[in-house]
């Protein structure tokens, strides 16, 4: 826990590496750790370094079945990657855990319109809009849609 919470310090400071050292230590500490899985997934992904942040994700959704966060980052890069229809499966499973996510819901409407379906699009820009999300409303307002 104390790694993790250092981890999180220097994820905070921006300093990605550091963090990444602590969260290895926590993954050492407790390899049954999703939370410690996931941390490190987010440092790795802010190193751009997406191969093991999806393997961190991938343990820590198998460790917590029910890890939102863990899914729709997971999400976030498959679209990065541009492996849409992997992104879509993450960021679904995503909002039927926390129907709220409005990130969940803008990622999976990003991941539907580089797909070629602008109407999943903007059904699911349309949700994140209602959740208040400024960058979901304009893009449908660009549109030419409502929420």
């Amino acid at each position: 826990e104390d790694y993790i919470n250092k981890g999180i310090a220097d994820y905070d400071s921006k300093n990605y590496s550091a963090a990444l050292e602590q969260f290895n230590m926590a993954v050492n500490l407790d390899p049954s750790s999703a939370d410690a899985y996931y941390q490190r997934g987010r440092a790795y992904t802010e190193m751009n370094d997406y191969k093991p942040a999806i393997r961190d994700y991938t343990k820590a959704i198998e460790l917590n079945t029910a890890f939102e966060k863990a899914l729709v980052n997971r999400g976030y890069i498959y679209n990065e990657m541009k492996d849409y229809s992997k992104a879509i499966k993450d960021f679904q499973r995503g909002v039927e855990i926390n129907p709220n996510s409005s990130y969940g819901f803008f990622n999976m409407g990003v991941a539907y319109l580089y797909s070629g379906n602008k109407d999943k699009a903007a059904e699911s820009f349309q949700n994140a809009a209602r959740l208040g999300d400024q960058d979901a409303r304009e893009w449908l307002k660009s549109n030419g849609y409502n929420w």
